[in-house]
């Protein structure tokens, strides 16, 4: 990895495929080439490596988090959602897998899941430090759930207003 540190991406892939051939059952060099691909924008290369990855340790939440992004990219939302349910599933309290899991579950039209998501991510946003970037996500995720429910709630207003005036109309009959 320390050629990916070095931004020389082909070497990277070069060598990290090497250690694959030697070991192919080993999770490492697997979701590295994953992350590589995914760096370099070969979703579905990073999506083969993933695979990969989980087979060779179902247990590790870090290869089911990668598949999830590399499925996401792929626009393959549902299979990325069956991966960070299960990324999620092993590691409930990860904040990667907390922002990318509500992520996909809004981009699916699930916005009840993804705000149950989102505030447990708030809850251990409180206590733990997490990366600024992540943050800066959930606080546009928030918004975004904010301005959907005023809006809900504007439009269907109205239709209350309307409905008890229908009622009132019945009762004076």
């Amino acid at each position: 990895m320390c050629l990916y540190g070095k931004q020389k991406y082909v070497a990277a892939i070069s060598s990290l495929k090497r250690a694959h051939y030697l070991n192919p059952m080993s999770c490492v060099p697997s979701c590295n080439l994953g992350v590589v691909f995914l760096t370099t924008g070969q979703p579905a290369s990073a999506a083969i490596y993933l695979c990969a990855a989980v087979s060779a340790e179902p247990k590790n939440h870090t290869p089911y988090l990668l598949l999830g992004l590399a499925l996401k990219r792929l626009d393959d939302l549902e299979g990325a959602e069956r991966s960070l349910t299960k990324a999620h599933a092993l590691a409930p309290q990860d904040p990667l897998i907390l922002i990318n899991y509500a992520v996909v579950l809004d981009a699916r039209g699930k916005q009840l899941n993804a705000a149950k998501i989102l505030t447990a991510l708030n809850d251990i946003m409180a206590i733990v430090e997490v990366d600024m970037q992540i943050t800066q996500t959930a606080k546009k995720l928030s918004k975004k759930f904010q301005h959907q429910r005023t809006e809900l709630n504007t439009n269907q207003l109205p239709l209350i207003k309307k409905n008890k005036e229908e009622q009132l109309n019945a009762d004076e009959v």
